[in-house]
């Protein structure tokens, strides 16, 4: 489909997907235009597909609310403290608030199990005995930095490192700087170390997780919230919702290719694929989480 008119450009984002390295910033500028989308007036000369994309998301916003309603605000969220990009509220005639409803948009999938991850959560806290980058810190960072013989700089003592490693700053300490400046020398010994590493731990700590630590963690950031779905093939907005026996584990599945504990729910197959996010064996290991259907 053809974007032609200036305006259009905007829109483009809901209309492709995205590479991977892209995607984090496609998703941004698609939901700053979701923000204003419900209120603004488009031009007449609007293309069809964008019409279309705003009375898909009004339509959607509309249903969310179970009762009679005047307006309607859309509030942007997002970030890591967050688990949720928008808070959508509804006014009485009166202007009183009488709903509010959390909302999660994922872009390019008609279902939850469809996306790569309905969660992302730091491999930190107390969900295992021994955290991964303490782990790592242990038994692997010495032999990540050994395969480059560049990499002068000593280790930050463990608790430095442990305090800094989920961050997204590489310049919180020189040893994260050289690491990233360093990246690409050696780098397929160095993914090698980094894969060893969580393929060991998940081996050692998979079937050791607390399993009520997690189901409560999956409630408190999952339950009360909904995911608006874009489908580019149907051009519709869906509307899914995860209950509490979707998100309770109750059987261990085992490791799946050296990077991703399997659980079982009653309807969902659980994967915690653990991956660094900034930067393989640098900065933020974190559990990507998605489900798949039983």
């Amino acid at each position: 489909m053809a974007m032609t008119a200036t305006m259009s450009s905007e829109y483009a984002d809901f209309f492709k997907n995205s590479t991977k390295a892209e995607n984090d910033a496609a998703n941004k500028r698609r939901e700053a235009i979701l923000l204003t989308l419900y209120d603004i007036e488009l031009p007449s000369d609007t293309p069809a597909p964008i019409r279309n994309l705003q009375e898909s998301w009004r339509t959607t916003i509309r249903s969310l609310c179970p009762m009679e309603f005047s307006t309607v605000k859309v509030i942007k969220k997002g970030g890591r403290s967050n688990n949720y990009d928008f808070f959508i509220e509804y006014f009485s005639v009166d202007g009183r608030p009488i709903y509010s409803q959390k909302a999660e948009f994922k872009h390019g999938a008609s279902s939850i199990e469809a996306q790569p991850q309905f969660l992302s959560l730091a491999s930190k806290g107390l969900l295992f005995p021994l955290s991964y980058p303490e782990f790592y810190y242990d038994g692997y960072l010495t032999a990540y930095c050994a395969s480059d013989t560049s990499i002068t700089e000593s280790l930050p003592a463990r608790d430095d490192y442990l305090a800094r490693i989920h961050g997204c700053d590489y310049d919180t300490h020189p040893f994260f700087r050289t690491l990233y400046d360093r990246e690409l020398t050696n780098k397929k010994a160095k993914a090698t170390v980094v894969n060893q590493s969580i393929r060991a731990y998940l081996e050692a700590y998979g079937d050791k997780c607390d399993v009520a630590q997690l189901t409560a963690k999956l409630l408190e950031t999952q339950a009360d919230k909904v995911f608006l779905l874009w489908d580019m093939r149907a051009a519709v907005f869906h509307v899914a919702r995860l209950t509490a026996t979707d998100l309770t584990p109750t059987e261990y599945r085992g490791v799946d290719k050296g990077n991703t504990i399997v659980y079982a729910t009653e309807t969902y197959l659980l994967k915690l694929l653990l991956r660094w996010k900034n930067h393989k064996g640098i900065l933020y290991p974190a559990w990507q989480i998605s489900l798949k259907r039983r």
